[in-house]
């Protein structure tokens, strides 16, 4: 598979039925929203983890463990060659507890496959391709059992929530905004195109969800 096709050099590009359309057609705008909220959620999940991979950050790759097939020269603090196999690996500390920990990734892996589908149906114009399996009412209430989980902490919630207190609720709140973001961007293209309800419903619910996880990561 080539990396660069030269397809896209006079601002066209191809939605996943083959339609030629420009980049900066509305169904673009939302599947460029939806590609970076998905990046965002990979950022919440990175962070729920606690791992960061410090070689990588500076190549803007955070989380996990970046791969290199081969030993890449390199220049030490002291002035001595090394590898980029010498990166280190630190742990950002997270503030949820080990038990909450793999409810967190759970979620949030299922998440970010259910934002794929939703970008295979809205890249394909808003019909399912028989590839994907279709949106349904089941995946929204997964989101609204993940937030019931948590209702007794949310229930005395009576103001605004200052973002940053610490590095993994921010995250939260960041891709919060960018879901909301997302969801105004589908709701412009409604009367254009006919959006399944269910992604509509979808998206809300999932900003809801990004909300309280920021609110109570800010709480600890």
């Amino acid at each position: 598979m080539r990396i660069f096709t030269k397809m896209g050099d006079k601002g066209e590009t191809s939605l996943f039925d083959g339609r030629r359309v420009a980049k900066d057609h509305t169904l673009m705008d939302v599947l460029g929203g939806l590609d970076e909220l998905q990046s965002f959620v990979g950022l919440c999940r990175a962070g729920v983890a606690g791992t960061v991979n410090e070689g990588a950050a500076a190549d803007g790759v955070v989380g996990g463990t970046f791969p290199t097939p081969t030993a890449v020269p390199s220049v030490g603090a002291a002035g001595t060659a090394g590898t980029s196999s010498d990166r280190s690996h630190r742990k950002l500390e997270s503030p949820i507890k080990s038990d909450e920990r793999m409810q967190f990734l759970e979620v949030l892996l299922k998440i970010q496959d259910d934002l794929y589908r939703i970008m295979g149906i809205c890249g394909f114009e808003m019909k399912c391709p028989p590839s994907i399996k279709a949106l349904a009412e089941e995946d929204v209430e997964f989101l609204e059992k993940a937030m019931e989980k948590h209702e007794k902490a949310i229930n005395g919630l009576r103001e605004f929530i200052r973002p940053g207190s610490s590095e993994a609720a921010a995250r939260f709140h960041v891709a919060r905004s960018v879901c909301r973001r997302v969801e105004r961007d589908i709701v412009r293209i409604c009367g254009d195109v006919d959006v399944p309800p269910l992604i509509l419903k979808y998206i809300n619910r999932l900003s809801d969800l990004l909300f309280v996880f920021g609110y109570l990561l800010e709480k600890r």
